[in-house]
């Protein structure tokens, strides 16, 4: 489960999410500018479940969660290596 993820990793802001997944991915490889727009898919996504944070101060939405990890694994960085 996501929230057991979150919880044990201590991901406590969206752009904490972003970055432990783009590590455990790609090793981080990505720019500013990718990092943004998964941050961006991340806390845009469509209405629907959301996964608390650590700390229990805010969410995201499980659709945004489930796409940033999709993209990931869908790109070039990830299939390569």
């Amino acid at each position: 489960h996501f929230s057991t993820l979150i919880q044990r990793y201590h991901l406590t802001t969206p752009a904490a999410v972003v970055e432990h997944f783009t590590q455990l991915s790609i090793d981080g490889q990505v720019t500013d500018t990718q990092r943004q727009g998964l941050l961006a898919h991340l806390t845009t996504a469509a209405e629907g479940p959301t996964i608390p944070l650590a700390g229990g101060k805010t969410s995201v939405p499980a659709s945004g969660l489930r796409g940033v990890i999709y993209l990931l694994m869908t790109s070039p960085a990830y299939l390569l290596s």
